[in-house]
């Protein structure tokens, strides 16, 4: 979805703003007095951290954006550009509704991720938590206790008001949920077959 797509090109731009400059990982430190992920080779990994990052130190960014550029004086051109287009993101209905969404749902994959990646369980047991994820990510839809909150934002921040801002959350939520929800049962729909090579294994 395009949606997702320019969600996760922002929080690229954010992981790769501030190792860049030191002057700007200084300011990181001191108001969010946390660095953002770096990167990384493994997307699923990168996406998850950054928008748990991102999530929950929001309101420090906007403070920190909003910082370089009240004080223009000391950053060049490209940086207040760079804050200025930050800020309009981390307050925009779309884009904070999103991450939301994604914080909410890889809070349950990274569990299902961890049980998966561990030789501890056997196949029947990883294979119900895959159908517990997603009867817990479809039993939740598409407006979970962490996304109604932003249906209570002021509607100058959803463009069209509030109901834009309903049509969006159901409907993009439910495609990221769709789409989610269907990939990972084709990823394990021949679980039969896996089950009996399971059970010949040494």
């Amino acid at each position: 979805m395009k949606e997702c797509w320019i969600v996760f090109s922002h929080l690229s731009g954010l992981a790769a703003f501030f190792p860049r400059s030191p002057k700007r990982a200084k300011l990181l430190d001191e108001i969010c007095q946390r660095r953002l992920p770096r990167v990384a080779p493994t997307r699923r990994n990168f996406n998850a951290r950054s928008v748990c990052t991102v999530s929950n130190k929001r309101e420090e960014l906007k403070e920190l954006f909003e910082h370089i550029v009240d004080h223009h004086d000391d950053f060049d051109q490209d940086n207040i550009h760079s804050a200025d287009g930050y800020i309009t993101h981390l307050v925009s209905f779309e884009f904070c509704f999103l991450l939301s969404t994604f914080s909410s749902i890889f809070a349950h994959s990274d569990v299902l991720f961890g049980i998966l990646q561990s030789r501890e369980f056997d196949m029947q047991f990883c294979l119900n938590s895959v159908e517990d994820f997603c009867s817990t990510i479809k039993r939740e839809g598409t407006l979970s206790q962490c996304t109604r909150p932003w249906l209570a934002k002021p509607a100058s921040r959803a463009p069209g008001g509030h109901r834009h801002a309903e049509t969006f959350a159901s409907g993009t939520s439910s495609g990221v949920i769709d789409n989610l929800l269907t990939q990972l049962r084709d990823r394990f729909k021949d679980y039969e077959r896996l089950m009996f090579l399971a059970l010949i294994e040494p």
